[in-house]
């Protein structure tokens, strides 16, 4: 009798540790490639973030030494620059600017936050737009609101009083009053 040896042959067990390496290879090219996705998600996000914080600083108060200029922050190691930049936005021709004297002006601000390596720069551009008095006037002085020259307001001098409706007058929407 023949004794039958049981186990695996050297060919068997290359073949399986080759499979095995290769599943593992695909396993971690996967996760290799979902935690760059995170990252620039992440990346993203704080570049969201940063422009919205700098719109909103701007928004209160636009006479900030941010306006105009390049800075950079850091978040996570990663450094981000950013430009804030406020423009008038003309939304009346010129030749009708001094007859309509508009009582308030309109201004786009645009915050540009960018990062990443030189030649693969990525960019986030945040934009809105802001309506504020037009020229800030001191009340009293002439042009300032409630007085001459204001927009609304008459000119020269004080507003006509409008006498009261008399009580047989006919109401001027057809209705007569009672």
């Amino acid at each position: 009798m023949t004794r039958r040896q049981s186990g695996f042959t050297l060919i068997e067990v290359v073949v399986a540790l080759t499979l095995l390496g290769l599943t593992y290879a695909a396993i971690l090219g996967a996760f290799s490639g979902s935690l760059k996705l995170v990252r620039q998600a992440s990346e993203y996000r704080n570049a969201v973030l940063l422009a919205r914080s700098k719109l909103d600083e701007v928004w209160v108060d636009p006479s900030l030494d941010i306006v105009n200029r390049d800075a950079e922050e850091i978040y996570g190691g990663v450094t981000y620059s950013y430009k804030i930049e406020i423009r008038p936005v003309n939304v009346v021709e010129e030749a009708f600017k001094e007859k309509l004297k508009m009582p308030v002006k309109l201004e786009e601000i645009l915050v540009e936050v960018y990062w990443g390596e030189t030649g693969k720069e990525k960019t986030y551009a945040l934009a809105t737009y802001k309506m504020s008095p037009a020229d800030i006037i001191p009340p009293g002085q002439p042009g300032a609101p409630g007085q001459p020259g204001a927009p609304g307001q008459p000119q020269g001098g004080a507003a006509p009083a409008t006498p009261p409706p008399a009580a047989n007058q006919p109401s001027p929407f057809g209705m007569g009053s009672k």
